[in-house]
């Protein structure tokens, strides 16, 4: 009677675990999926218009946030909707008055990339890490001053082949990089 009762625990117990496997590898996956179909499609069809200063009836593609909020229209994409959200319906051309990119329709495989993440609930990379606790830092275009404060950084010089300073220490023999470190020692007055 025992053996089966720990059997059976057993079992629900790995049950339970292949189970959440699966849902963290789809969300994964997911992930992947955006960052491979979606993301790429996003800036090269669509952020000219609605990304960073740049909205056109105030719309942002370039965020989670944006997406979710939308723009004139409502929510460029509900999680889970597909029938709600805009941004598929422009894709495919199956609104006559919301048709994007204006100049050409997605291929069909694009389109149905694009209804695939948001049936998956449009998971976004930064949310999943602001959700894990990981910090995530928004990239923006070097202004000249932090490009000039780069150029002159350290790592960013050629290398050098300095003479080590001659420092003599009784009793001491010392290596080169033993030199150096005696001899900021010395200028800090801690030797």
């Amino acid at each position: 009677m025992k053996k089966s009762v720990s059997a059976a625990v057993c079992l629900t117990v790995v049950h339970a675990i292949s189970l959440l496997q699966a849902a963290v590898t789809d969300d994964v996956d997911m992930l992947g999926h955006f960052e491979r179909r979606i993301r790429p499609v996003l800036i090269e069809h669509c952020y000219e218009c609605h990304s960073g200063d740049n909205t056109e009836n105030e719309l942002r593609l370039d965020s989670h946030q944006g997406l979710l909020k939308g723009g004139l229209l409502g929510p460029a994409v509900v999680p889970s909707d597909v029938d709600a959200s805009l941004l598929l319906g422009a894709i495919g051309y199956t609104r006559s008055d919301l048709q994007m990119p204006p100049d050409h329709k997605l291929d069909s495989s694009v389109i149905a990339d694009f209804k695939r993440w948001i049936s998956a609930g449009a998971p976004y990379p930064e949310i999943a890490a602001a959700d894990e606790g990981i910090d995530t830092v928004q990239v923006s275009p070097p202004s000249s001053a932090s490009a000039e404060v780069a150029r002159n950084w350290w790592s960013f010089q050629p290398v050098s082949d300095p003479t080590p300073p001659q420092i003599a220490v009784a009793g001491e023999q010392m290596q080169p990089l033993d030199s150096f470190i005696r001899d900021k020692l010395n200028q800090q007055g801690i030797s």
